[in-house]
């Protein structure tokens, strides 16, 4: 086996997740499939405290929709209580589990979004 064969064993390969991993009751559940990031793109995965929250979500959202290979306005129309789940599964895909510190920053950036939303009076 060559050199290149062995190499390509390592080429990052696509993952199938459950969303969200064990539903509640009256809730989808969706299969998705998740690119991992390449070395270029793991830039979007840096959301630190000091960005605008405006600036955090469209790094979320690229995120999203890089990992999913849909399109930015596709992955805005997923609810916001399932982009929490998304995430996960793309820190999975990722092996990113190391970075809990961007993990976590991530994820309360969602949680922020989800207490605006809760909060806006229905019309």
């Amino acid at each position: 086996m060559s050199q290149l064969e062995e190499i390509k064993k390592l080429y990052v390969q696509k993952k199938e997740f459950k969303v969200p991993k064990e539903p509640k009751e009256g809730e989808v559940q969706a299969t998705i499939v998740i690119t991992p990031l390449d070395i270029d793109q793991l830039p979007l995965c840096e959301i630190t405290d000091d960005l605008p929250m405006d600036e955090k979500v469209k790094k979320i959202i690229k995120l999203i929709s890089v990992s999913l290979g849909e399109a930015e306005e596709d992955v805005k129309k997923i609810g916001i209580g399932y982009m929490e789940s998304v995430i996960e599964c793309i820190f999975s895909a990722n092996s990113l589990d190391i970075k809990d510190d961007v993990k976590q920053q991530v994820l309360k950036t969602i949680k922020q979004k989800q207490d605006e939303a809760s909060k806006k009076p229905k019309e």
